[in-house]
């Protein structure tokens, strides 16, 4: 199955349908203080990545996440990509009606137990990142942005950031503890989780 990219773009009035006007955090922080982070992160990495000379690339940004939850997560970070030449990775072309004019892919939604379906996977994220030569990979989980997060940094030396879902509450997701060795910036939305070798606590999307 392969990936696939949707070019069409909704009106220029269009808005955004997910993130809500005064979205809230849970307890440990200020949504504007949070968001402010996040962006200022992406915008830093993506700086660095430019100077560094390492492939000179025009500060793009990959954006991937899977379904449902994860999904939410990363539209809830959509200020964070304002004036960010950003794409979008996720598991259904009817999330790409949510982030109007930015270039959208789709790839296939797997499970760890699905190993024919991770080499699918595998493949599908390589040729976007290959199309798309991002200089800073973002993703709020999981699978798809576990082996996202590998292949842009083993293959095009890509900044990475991870910030594991808001649902693990008690502990990092298992992808999220893997995503450790790939992670530029390694990020957790619970402050319990926090430790002084990482993950990192910023705040939270939700």
């Amino acid at each position: 199955m392969a990936s696939e990219i949707t070019s069409e773009k909704l009106p220029e009035d269009s808005k955004f349908i997910i993130v809500p006007s005064e979205p809230q955090l849970h307890e440990g922080g200020s949504d504007s203080n949070s968001i402010a982070k996040f962006q200022n992160a992406a915008a830093s990495q993506a700086k660095t990545s430019e100077a560094s000379g390492a492939k000179q690339l025009g500060g793009r940004v990959l954006a991937v996440a899977s379904g449902g939850g994860h999904w939410l997560e990363m539209c809830r970070l959509y200020p964070v990509f304002e004036n960010l030449d950003v794409a979008f990775v996720s598991v259904s072309k009817a999330y790409a009606e949510q982030v109007p004019n930015h270039r959208f892919y789709t790839v296939r939604d797997v499970t760890r137990w699905d190993r024919w379906g991770l080499v699918v996977l595998a493949g599908q994220l390589l040729r976007i990142l290959l199309i798309e030569r991002p200089t800073v990979v973002i993703t709020t989980g999981s699978a798809p942005g576990l082996f996202a997060l590998t292949i842009a940094k083993l293959a095009l030396r890509a900044r990475t950031m991870w910030i594991d879902s808001i649902a693990n509450c008690e502990q990092l997701s298992s992808s999220g503890m893997r995503a450790r060795h790939v992670a530029d910036v390694w990020l957790t939305q619970w402050p319990s989780l926090e430790r002084p070798n990482g993950p990192a606590y910023w705040g939270a999307v939700l």
